[in-house]
């Protein structure tokens, strides 16, 4: 799966293959953030369907 490593306050969650980034996805479902970062996690899981569903084979610069 990933690897969850903390230095002091802070914590990161590692993955290594794209099929593991549904971890992420399914935290965030559970759990949505609340910040103008959530903006920044729409536009990444805009991303994350686009390639989940190989639609980025198929997608021009313009599209994007």
């Amino acid at each position: 799966m990933g690897t969850l490593s903390t230095l002091g306050k802070v914590s990161s969650y590692t993955v290594k293959t794209f099929k593991d980034l549904a971890v992420i996805v399914n935290q965030f479902k559970l759990y949505p953030l609340v910040s103008s970062k959530y903006l920044v996690y729409q536009y990444w899981l805009q991303a994350y369907n686009i390639m989940a569903t190989k639609e980025h084979f198929n997608y021009s610069l313009r599209r994007v």
